[in-house]
């Protein structure tokens, strides 16, 4: 009796593997997958008198193929569950067997990836349950052979979801975040600056220097890569002499400028900072005989110029609101000076200031 039965069940194996257009190489329990891959979860959908003898069936038929049933019964199949994937992975398939039709079954089989379906009706034909339990065992057992082998079976789940008359589900509108105020450190904040330093620059012809500490105070608002305001630039020279063979010139020059200031923090604790702006630079000028010369000493002079700068600087963060300034910048008197003096009924040049001169900077800042 059992021999008769295992050839009946190959025939109609046979069978369904043609109708269902799959092919599988034959696999033992051993190679078809890792343990934790085995799992295939079946719904059967039917009277408690009807599911037991179904899922013996199958659980003879998938024995040989290493896998292990989760099964569940139910007097109702919703369809949208069945074409609507769950969180739930790590299975081969999931199985819907529907027995409740008195003429036929109808078989759902869901891939792993719960994107493609196959739906099959097996036909009962007068009081054959036996026989259509086995051809049912046999399309389940030969869709899980052909996914444990790599293949694949059914269609797009869209297209069943479509073929069953079926709604797609409503996806919920994503509720709208409230608006948050803008992060603290995208804000303007209020900065200070107040360094000194010196500074350093070709003064004129012949070719002299003017050089002499600097003190600077800045101000403005910042965000996070951003900065501006506004700066005043406070200057003393040492004084600058000249000498020649009857006549000596003492010049010293102090001013303050007034100036915009931007910058951009191109990484961190590094800011790179553009200044422009004028002012005026007061000079005392006082000239006088040399030891061999004849010249007559004059009363020192005072005069004001009015001056244009402009300096690229780059701001170093040394640590916890101390900062190195460095600027290269460049200052134009908007009046040409030169000093001279008469020896012997001729005029001699002393000196001549540059009308445009280059400008050193290095200053310690402490910011607050």
């Amino acid at each position: 009796m059992n021999r008769t039965r295992r050839g009946h069940r190959w025939i109609v194996s046979g069978v369904i593997l043609a109708q269902l257009g799959l092919w599988a190489p034959t696999l033992d329990a051993q190679s078809v997958a890792p343990a934790e891959r085995r799992l295939v979860d079946v719904s059967i959908v039917a009277t408690a008198e009807s599911t037991a003898p179904m899922q013996r069936v199958l659980e003879d038929l998938l024995g040989w193929l290493g896998v292990r049933l989760t099964t569940t019964s139910t007097t109702d199949l919703d369809l949208q569950a069945v074409v609507t994937p769950a969180p739930v992975s790590g299975r081969v398939a999931r199985v819907w067997i529907d027995l409740r039709q008195p003429d036929r079954a109808t078989v759902f089989i869901a891939d792993a990836t719960w994107e493609r379906i196959l739906i099959r009706h097996v036909l009962r034909e007068g009081n054959a349950d036996e026989i259509q339990r086995e051809a049912i065992g046999h399309i389940v057992a030969a869709a899980i052979e052909a996914l444990l082998a790599g293949g694949r079976i059914g269609v797009d789940r869209a297209r069943i979801r479509e073929s069953l008359g079926l709604q797609a589900p409503r996806v919920a509108a994503e509720p709208r975040a409230p608006a948050v105020p803008a992060a603290a450190s995208d804000l303007p904040r209020a900065w200070a600056d107040i360094g000194a330093g010196g500074s350093v620059s070709p003064y004129g012809t012949p070719l002299t220097f003017a050089a002499g500490p600097i003190v600077t105070i800045a101000a403005g608002a910042r965000t996070r890569r951003f900065s501006a305001g506004a700066a005043v630039l406070l200057d003393y020279a040492v004084p600058i002499v000249v000498e020649t063979a009857d006549a000596g010139l003492r010049v010293q020059p102090r001013g303050a400028r007034f100036l915009g200031v931007g910058g951009y923090e191109v990484a961190r604790g590094i800011e790179l900072r553009a200044t422009v702006g004028g002012g005026v630079e007061i000079v005392d000028a006082a000239a006088y005989p040399t030891r061999n010369g004849s010249f007559q000493a004059e009363p020192p002079r005072t005069i004001a110029l009015g001056v244009f700068r402009a300096d690229g600087q780059v701001r170093f963060v040394l640590r916890e609101h101390l900062a190195l300034l460095l600027g290269l910048g460049v200052e134009v008197e908007l009046a040409r000076v030169r000093y001279v003096a008469e020896i012997g009924g001729q005029f001699e040049s002393l000196l001549a200031p540059w009308p445009v001169r280059p400008v050193l900077t290095v200053a310690i800042v402490a910011s607050m």
